[in-house]
């Protein structure tokens, strides 16, 4: 057997028999999906109320529809494979 098979049977053989692929993606998607919702939360707190600490900085441009996106985006993710 050659190196390319022995590894298209190691990665079938790790994927197939192994739960952690489908453990890790919903992690990763819960754990994503909570940082984009503490940073919506951050700047609405900024939008509203301004920053002091950073020297009043204001988000600018396209940051609802970014942080909207990627947040459902990565809750999809979390729901797809929960």
């Amino acid at each position: 057997m050659d190196f390319k098979k022995k590894l298209t049977l190691a990665k079938d053989t790790f994927f197939s028999s192994s739960s952690f692929p489908i453990k890790f993606i919903f992690n990763l998607g819960l754990w994503v999906s909570l940082i984009s919702f503490l940073l919506i939360l951050f700047y609405i707190y900024i939008k509203i109320f301004g920053s002091p600490f950073l020297n009043d900085i204001q988000p600018k441009g396209w940051t609802s529809i970014i942080l909207f996106i990627s947040f459902l985006e990565d809750s999809f993710s979390f729901l797809l494979v929960s």
